[in-house]
């Protein structure tokens, strides 16, 4: 079995979530110039395909994106008038 497999390669893996590897990977490769971070709502057993209740999904999207914006909130950027960009008109910040 496939998820089996890979459960056991590494002990640890907590997820199978592609987009977000993917998103931290750019940012290691980057070495520094992009900060990356992800949060994900796990809304499935994948060993025992239960699935949260589709209520709680609203509760639990609240109190992780406040938690996120919160930390976000708290996060000291690097001052830099022009947001990382070497051309001011392609500021993120």
């Amino acid at each position: 079995d496939l998820l089996d497999a890979f459960l056991a390669a590494p002990p640890q893996a907590t997820s199978l979530e592609m987009e977000t590897f993917h998103l931290l990977d750019l940012a290691r490769c980057s070495r520094g110039s992009i900060i990356a971070t992800a949060a994900a709502i796990g809304l499935a057993q994948r060993k025992s395909n239960e699935f949260i209740d589709a209520t709680h999904i609203a509760e639990l999207e609240r109190a992780g994106g406040s938690a996120m914006l919160n930390a976000l909130a708290h996060c000291k950027l690097e001052d830099d008038s022009n947001g990382g960009c070497s051309d001011a008109d392609l500021t993120v910040w």
